[in-house]
């Protein structure tokens, strides 16, 4: 639609596109157009937190799917969201769980210097536990993010480990490598996670061996491949260069066109590594942008994003 196409371009502009906020965080109150407004209000970056916090501060006037844009966009600032700690902390304690979701999501994001809220999240977490429902994957992720391990951390994150919930399941395991604290009741539960059922569980648990320093060849057989769980996969590991170095075998595998999803996982995390890591990739990226390029089997659309996605991380690796 024009909006995507005009979403798309502002999002390119960057930073000079900064008083386009508005009318982006707008748009995205329309589902055609959600992804490619907050992927430019992303790119346009920390300029647009000033916006964003406005339309937050606007309850009663801002529909709830533009503010829940606004924090999604929020996600991609990272660290330098940290001015906005007290509002997400506001919104965090709130009961719209449209906008709970995404704002745990982004304290999460803003990594060591959010360890106030680890408190908070223990909290929301033990609740969301017991009753079985709430933002249990949200905040387990977000702890797994801030780090600041404490003995009440670690507890909690175990019996998360034992949820019936993948993602929980999942988020609870790597939380627990990035805590680093590695004792026989740690090494018990990861261990446990090596043998899940879902894929996904299982490399997040042998990403937990390797912060713990422990690669036997279970560990190794599981850092090869890439999870179908796209959404949770990427998010989860967005940040954390050294855990998707150690995933470098299945990104590499990943890039066929045996199965675009996957391939297109490959392309968003290498696309966080700089140019010396993702070097290894090079070759088989250039394959694989050959093979979409010449491809009948993909629509217009799909081909244009994974060239797109592709061709971005060829080009941080080789600029000429």
């Amino acid at each position: 639609t024009e909006c995507c196409y005009a979403a798309e371009a502002l999002g390119r502009i960057g930073p000079g596109a900064v008083e386009a906020v508005p009318a982006l965080l707008t748009s995205a109150a329309h589902d055609d157009c959600r992804e490619e407004a907050c992927q430019a209000v992303a790119r346009i970056g920390i300029q647009a937190l000033p916006a964003i916090l406005s339309v937050l501060g606007k309850e009663s006037e801002t529909q709830p799917a533009v503010r829940n844009a606004a924090l999604k966009a929020m996600m991609a600032f990272g660290p330098a969201a940290k001015d906005a700690l007290p509002r997400l902390i506001e919104i965090a304690q709130g009961e719209n769980s449209d906008l709970v979701r995404p704002a745990i999501r982004v304290l999460g994001r803003i990594g060591p210097d959010a360890k106030e809220v680890v408190p908070l999240l223990v909290s929301i977490l033990e609740k969301a536990l017991a009753e079985d429902s709430g933002p249990a994957e949200e905040a387990t992720e977000a702890l797994g993010r801030i780090g600041n391990a404490t003995s009440s951390t670690t507890l909690i994150l175990l019996r998360a480990a034992g949820s019936r919930n993948v993602g929980i399941r999942a988020h609870a395991v790597l939380a627990l490598g990035r805590a680093g604290e590695k004792n026989d009741v740690v090494l018990a539960a990861a261990r446990k996670a090596l043998k899940d059922e879902e894929d996904i569980v299982r490399v997040f648990a042998a990403l937990t061996f390797v912060h713990l320093g422990i690669k036997d060849k279970e560990v190794t057989r599981n850092l090869t491949v890439v999870s179908h769980y796209a959404t949770p996969f990427v998010s989860s590991l967005q940040g954390f260069p050294d855990e998707i170095k150690a995933l470098m075998p299945a990104l590499i595998r990943a890039l066929t066109m045996q199965n675009t999803a996957t391939a297109d996982i490959a392309c968003k995390l290498l696309g966080e590594l700089d140019a010396e890591a993702a070097a290894p990739a090079a070759m088989a990226l250039k394959t694989f942008i050959n093979e979409v390029t010449h491809a009948d089997t993909v629509s217009y659309q799909e081909r244009g994003y994974l060239l797109r996605d592709a061709m971005e991380v060829l080009h941080k690796i080789e600029p000429q």
